[in-house]
């Protein structure tokens, strides 16, 4: 298999093959179920490109379990169906017959967990294996900490059991006031004797030419199909998520969305009275569900950034220009797209939020 792989790719046929994968997968952005508005076309092609460099540094740059790195798959320019703005997001590849040590500084962000994948999101897997709130990390006075992944626990503090079928460690630090909160300080190795690294093999890259287009195909498909079936019942919130979206989410975080479609003089009135949870927050996204540029609009609000009522309720506005309320989303030029719901913690109790149009 490596010596065949190896063959494509020096004789250039791994190449053309990505050449012409990549030209298939550009035909969903002219899907039926995708507007034809310039603005979400442009997006969808832009949404391809984004996962092109997603794919390559998850399958080459940082994909050996080996000598695994911690590293940003999801940030302002690569969006994840659905990704939290308030996220640092750190993921590492990992082997499930390997041990590994993360160690650092735990930071104050307001809730942090690890998550071990079986598989990786959009790529196949029996999803989240194993998770940890790291409110059950054992600290040192400096907030210094020491979790072991994989083996027998022994007399490990902190530990984490690796499934056989382990691939991935997800980490997750959600802010909610990021002027305030400092993020962890974090580092991984494998436990094992260190080789010299070996020179790039041609399998390798041949392998990301043929996975990264077979992963594009998941997500754009993915997006297209949510976003579908989400429109049915357009300006209110639905529990139809996924099957991959449900099984890779962490067991703590519980999401809902709606699709939104407004008119130049209509917004959406969003209404909601949240739960006991560590944090909550609402975002706006594109039919392809990317966040909105939220480095430029307000796009998002939590349990900090909002205003509640009297009665602790939340009460927000969708739409084009600001309506003089204090919690306004802003559509950002976008007349359809999707808002999502986050309430996050144990025993949360779930709170699907009403919405109705209303003329601005």
């Amino acid at each position: 298999m490596a010596e065949d792989l190896a063959e494509k790719l020096t004789s250039g046929r791994a190449w053309a093959e990505f050449c012409d994968a990549l030209k298939e997968v550009g035909a969903l952005v002219l899907d039926p179920r995708a507007p034809a508005d310039p603005l979400d076309r442009a997006e969808g092609y832009r949404f391809l490109m984004r996962l092109v460099r997603y794919g390559f540094e998850g399958f080459l740059e940082y994909n050996d379990p080996l000598s695994p790195q911690l590293h940003r798959g999801s940030h302002e320019t690569i969006k994840i169906i659905h990704e939290n703005p308030d996220n640092l997001y750190l993921g590492a590849r990992v082997d499930g017959r390997q041990r590994y040590r993360i160690w650092g500084k735990l930071g104050t962000a307001r809730w942090m967990s690890f998550n071990v994948h079986a598989g990786a999101f959009g790529a196949g897997g029996r999803g989240t294996a194993e998770a940890l709130d790291a409110r059950a990390l054992v600290l040192g006075v400096d907030r210094s900490f020491e979790l072991f992944l994989g083996g027998e626990r022994g007399g490990a503090l902190n530990w984490m059991p690796l499934p056989a079928d382990a691939g991935s460690l997800i980490v997750r630090q959600t802010f909610a006031d990021r002027g305030a909160e400092t993020p962890s300080e974090l580092r991984i190795e494998r436990l094992a004797a260190q080789e010299r690294p070996a020179p790039l093999a041609p399998e390798r890259v041949a392998q990301a030419l043929a996975t990264t287009p077979a992963l594009l195909r998941a997500l754009v498909g993915m997006a297209l199909s949510w976003s579908e079936d989400l429109a049915k019942q357009k300006n209110r919130f639905s529990e139809v998520m996924p099957a991959a979206a449900a099984v890779f989410r962490d067991p703590s975080i519980h999401f809902h969305a709606a699709y939104f479609e407004l008119a130049p003089d209509e917004a959406l009135v969003v209404e909601a009275r949240p739960p006991r949870c560590d944090y909550w927050m609402f975002v706006l996204s594109n039919h392809w569900l990317e966040t909105l540029d939220y480095t430029r609009h307000q796009i998002t609000l939590n349990n900090h950034t909002a205003k509640l009522e009297p009665d602790g309720s939340v009460k927000l506005i969708v739409a084009a220009r600001d309506p003089g309320h204090p919690n306004w989303l802003d559509t950002a030029g976008h007349a359809r797209g999707t808002l999502g719901v986050r309430w996050v913690g144990p025993d949360v109790v779930d709170v699907i939020p009403s919405a109705r149009v209303v003329k601005r």
